[in-house]
């Protein structure tokens, strides 16, 4: 086989390696050993995703306590991914008038957010 021109799509993601050696470092000191290291949405993707789902196009949003994983998958590919600052604990931070408004604390809000999130797969 002979060709002239190669082409490819990537989606390309970076980290600092001081950044990642330094949590590896501290993962390893904690009695724990480190094989490899993986971008936490895709990690995310293998454990949820199915092929066709990936294949048709989905979006997978993670919320986590600080920070919300995106990752976009169209023809079974990665298209784009983010993290966006802003997780669970931050509702629960800013919603406490949820509860009774004499009464707004942290951890009623925590109650209400726990109590009335709701997750759907079938889209609806």
């Amino acid at each position: 086989m002979m060709a002239t021109r190669l082409e490819v799509r990537v989606h390309i993601v970076t980290a600092l390696s001081s950044a990642t050696q330094n949590l590896v470092t501290a993962v390893n000191k904690a009695g724990v050993h480190v094989d490899d290291t993986i971008f936490e949405p895709l990690s995310c993707a293998d454990s949820v995703l199915r092929a066709d789902e990936r294949e048709l196009g989905v979006c997978l949003a993670d919320l986590g306590a600080g920070s919300c994983d995106l990752i976009v998958f169209q023809q079974g590919a990665v298209a784009h991914t983010a993290v966006i600052p802003i997780g669970g604990d931050h509702f629960t931070a800013i919603f406490p008038s949820a509860c009774v408004p004499a009464l707004p604390t942290p951890r009623c809000s925590e109650n209400v957010r726990q109590c009335r999130a709701h997750a759907d797969s079938r889209g609806q």
